[in-house]
């Protein structure tokens, strides 16, 4: 049996809801045969519908803070002292699958406000224009906030000088230089930490706001965490750069204990190799995990493999083989217990892009140990 392809169907934006409570959006994929027949687009709902969604506990109430057209694509926000709130907006981060104009400085950094201090927000200006795919922002000084940008690790001080809530003024407050890659890949943050240092992912260093200016301070080495699991225990499973040098990547445990999580232990041998080690996915009951290695004995780029944990200790991973494994690269494994089915991303690269599938196959769990 052949895995069967899934065509996921891009859902409009959605309304920003309240940041007080937290709602987990997910996307709606449709599985159809290899014959794709056209489906309607998925329809969002309108804030008010939305809001009817969510199950919230005894006591608690979920308020409409921003939607559109007043603000469009938010990927982050933060609030000053004054309580007023500034939205990081992509306004052309993939607009259509081949990701037309997505480079084009046309993105912003809004700034929203009570007027009558009511919580209710009625003022709102573009802080700054014509960004390149913003990425973080950390409110400063009164009517000042800290702005990166896409492609570079330059941080740039925006300040209104006038208080109509608009920056008239740019002024480079920290030069990291230009940052390649893919954009999805890139450092986000500038979290403003107890210690006094800004931190922000990928990066090696910290940064500290001094009277002459930004400072930087080298950190312990700092990589994005690909992929994270967690069993039924609490015990959360993750991906991260090896700390000893002897593997490109590994697969590492926090445990959970006593209502506080242990400090992150490598899993080590025979799952962890020279290689790099990827995107976990570790059963409820925390009796098998399924992850990718980029092993070269396997069949692609990067393959799927499974261990069963017996008696505390992991067994020899075995590859899943074909038809999941091909000589492509299979990623992202997780397991519907329920359906006993496996879903899983595949990549091929096409030219200068990268085609992305999502499929899913019945899975049996018991033909692998």
């Amino acid at each position: 049996m052949s895995p069967t392809r899934m065509n996921l169907l891009k859902t409009p934006s959605l309304p920003l809801l309240t940041l007080a409570c937290a709602a987990q959006l997910s996307t709606n994929a449709v599985a159809q045969e290899e014959t794709f027949p056209s489906k309607p687009p998925v329809q969002p709902l309108s804030a008010a519908e939305e809001a009817k969604t969510f199950q919230l506990p005894p006591g608690y109430r979920m308020e409409l803070l921003l939607s559109e057209p007043v603000i469009k694509e938010p990927v982050a926000t933060a609030f000053d002292g004054n309580g007023r709130m500034f939205v990081v907006e992509m306004l052309t981060y993939m607009q259509d699958a081949d990701g037309t104009n997505e480079l084009v400085p046309t993105s912003r950094v809004s700034l929203h406000w009570s007027s009558k201090g009511d919580g209710v927000y009625d003022k709102h200006t573009v802080f700054a224009d014509k960004l390149l795919l913003p990425r973080m922002v950390l409110p400063l000084g009164e009517g000042q906030a800290l702005i990166n940008e896409t492609n570079t690790l330059d941080v740039h001080l925006y300040t209104d000088t006038d208080g109509d809530g608009v920056a008239d003024k740019k002024e480079l407050w920290y030069e990291g230089g230009t940052r390649g890659g893919n954009l999805e890949h890139q450092p986000s943050g500038l979290v403003w930490a107890l210690d006094n240092g800004i931190y922000t992912t990928y990066n090696s260093y910290r940064l500290r706001w001094t009277p002459k200016g930004a400072v930087k301070e080298p950190t312990a080495a700092n990589n994005g965490q690909w992929g994270v699991g967690q069993d039924n225990h609490g015990n959360i499973y993750f991906m991260k750069e090896n700390e000893d040098g002897k593997g490109k990547s590994d697969l590492y445990v926090s445990e959970f204990k006593n209502g506080n999580y242990q400090t992150p232990r490598n899993i080590g041998l025979p799952i962890n190799t020279t290689e790099r080690e990827s995107n976990p996915f570790i059963s409820p009951d925390e009796d098998y995990l399924l992850y990718f290695s980029s092993d070269p004995a396997g069949f692609g780029d990067v393959d799927l493999y499974i261990s069963f944990q017996k008696k505390g200790k992991w067994t020899t991973p075995k590859n899943l083989g074909s038809p999941i494994n091909s000589h492509l690269a299979e990623f992202c494994p997780f397991v519907h217990t329920k359906e006993k089915r496996l879903y899983f991303s595949r990549q091929e690269k096409q030219g200068d892009k990268m085609k992305e599938d999502l499929l899913y196959i019945d899975f049996d769990i018991k033909k692998y140990k």
